[in-house]
């Protein structure tokens, strides 16, 4: 199941930000507060994979 945040994150460009988070009963600054501090897929990857160089995840040989 997708969170809130995400579903927000996920079609804000449809239907606008301020929209979808009154109609999820969210509010505006706790979605922004989460956008912010949010892994990207880079931190998570190299949090998982830490004996990997930056390299290797791209496909490439060191």
């Amino acid at each position: 199941m997708t969170n809130r945040f995400q579903f927000i994150e996920d079609h804000h460009r449809a239907w606008g930000v301020k929209r979808l988070c009154a109609v999820l009963e969210v509010a505006r600054s706790s979605f922004y507060k989460w956008r912010a501090v949010r892994p990207t897929a880079g931190v998570h990857a190299a949090r998982l994979l830490p004996c990997c160089g930056r390299n290797q995840l791209a496909g490439r040989k060191e």
